[in-house]
């Protein structure tokens, strides 16, 4: 006999509040820890790594190639864009609104340096993967 478990959904704000009680005490957490706090909507997304490189895929539904700008530093990347609304033409009664549209900012700290200019990104079937390799060369202890 299986058992059933009730699932409660969570608010953003409890969400946020709940992100903010896990900081440490007297520790103030950096904007882009907590995704909620960057305003417009969130994608969310996944982070990876390997041996040689760091991936990120973030779910990007809806989005063009055109729609996203992504900002990569050696130890930081931020990818920011706007997803337009997809509303019926003409006369309509709204009923429910589930997805979320406009500006988004998703900021992050990577576990590991690694080599922009050497970084690719693939927008396919509404996934942005980012693959960014770490530098060739050089050992862990030395990371």
């Amino acid at each position: 006999m299986s058992t059933i478990k009730r699932i409660k959904p969570v608010s953003r704000g409890r969400k946020i509040e709940g992100e903010i009680r896990r900081q440490p005490r007297g520790v103030v957490a950096v904007r882009a820890e907590i995704p909620e706090l960057e305003g417009g909507w969130t994608p969310r997304l996944d982070l990876f790594e390997r041996s040689a490189e760091v991936i990120v895929e973030m779910e990007a539904p809806g989005l063009a190639p055109g729609d996203i700008l992504i900002a990569l530093h050696p130890n930081r990347l931020t990818v920011k864009g706007t997803k337009g609304e997809d509303a019926p033409s003409g006369k309509y009664k709204c009923l429910r609104l589930e997805r979320e549209y406009g500006a988004f900012r998703r900021t992050l700290f990577l576990p590991a340096t690694v080599v922009p200019d050497e970084s690719r990104a693939f927008l396919e079937n509404g996934l942005l993967r980012i693959v960014m390799p770490k530098p060739r060369g050089r050992s862990e202890q030395d990371r």
